[in-house]
């Protein structure tokens, strides 16, 4: 019996992209994200074609300057290849199924046109607007997404639950580019700064400040009788502005009230175990190092007594 088989699409040659990109830097070819690179190289000549006699190289070279580039220019093909126009909005975290005794809720993230929409219960919307009454720095709230926004983002996908609301707030984390050193980062955070070149052009007063700055914000928010409980390496966005790094708390979709009766031991401890992580991960020299660590347990200290 004959067996058919399909044949496979033609894939482009990666330097044709390249050299099409560097019509608009210049003559210079521009060097390219890793992942991006990794799926530009499995592009069929088919797409290829396509963005070509659409004339999208210039767009495409404009997005590259982009936090966001290699989503976009992944929507960018997906669009042609299904014929649709470009989505002026960016999913960074999609409705998880994930549940646990923190976070029975699934949760979205979205990114549009500088701003970032999530869904949030009330009381933790109103949680958070204390933090930033108390002037501890987190993220900017600038609203309520409105009837409008909802219909769209639902229609992509990111449906609101029962009692839920669809919080506005501004993108922090949006001044150092690290995209080059990592592919598509939706936020640069003290993860994706640690993980990239960058890192090593740090001064130990540079460190030392992010450290800092993350030791205090989260004291803040026990001084208030709150816990955020996932201050991971991920959830601090961090911006330099003249060479003075500047850390802002993400994501509050897990901060809560303290209660002790729900926990068998110092619920202080989740926030505890995020923090001296983010102070290791810097390899600070050993005396810095201790201070750190030693201001971190002077605060804790503090917290679980006022408890």
């Amino acid at each position: 019996m004959l067996k058919l088989f399909k044949k496979k699409p033609k894939v482009m040659k990666y330097e044709s992209f390249l050299t099409e990109l560097s019509k608009y830097n210049q003559g210079k070819k521009p060097e390219l994200p890793k992942e991006l690179k990794k799926k530009l190289e499995q592009l069929s000549q088919e797409d290829y074609n396509r963005l070509k006699t659409n004339k999208n190289f210039s767009r495409i070279f404009n997005q590259l300057k982009d936090t966001f580039a290699t989503q976009k220019i992944e929507d960018s093909i997906k669009s042609k290849e299904h014929r649709t126009r470009i989505r002026n909005y960016h999913v960074i975290k999609t409705q998880s199924l994930r549940e646990n005794f923190l976070n029975p809720d699934p949760t979205f993230l979205v990114y549009r046109a500088g701003v970032l929409y999530r869904n949030l219960s009330n009381k933790k919307y109103q949680l958070w607007k204390e933090l930033l009454d108390n002037g501890i720095s987190v993220e900017k709230i600038i609203g309520v997404a409105t009837e409008r926004e909802i219909t769209e983002l639902e229609m992509a996908g990111c449906k609101l639950g029962p009692g839920e609301i669809m919080v506005k707030s501004k993108a922090a984390g949006m001044t150092l580019d690290l995209h080059r050193q990592h592919p598509n980062p939706k936020i640069n955070t003290i993860s994706t700064l640690i993980k990239s070149e960058l890192r090593k052009d740090l001064s130990i007063d540079q460190k030392m400040s992010i450290v800092r700055q993350v030791i205090t914000t989260t004291s803040q928010i026990w001084d208030l009788g709150y816990m955020h409980y996932h201050p991971h390496l991920g959830n601090w966005a961090i911006e330099f502005k003249n060479g003075h790094p500047k850390v802002t708390l993400i994501d509050f979709d897990m901060i809560t009230k303290i209660y002790s009766k729900k926990f068998n031991q110092n619920p202080y401890n989740y926030d505890y175990q995020s923090l001296n992580e983010i102070i290791r991960s810097f390899n600070l020299p050993e005396d810095y190092r201790n201070k750190a660590i030693n201001l971190l347990n002077r605060k804790i200290k503090k917290a679980v007594i006022r408890k």
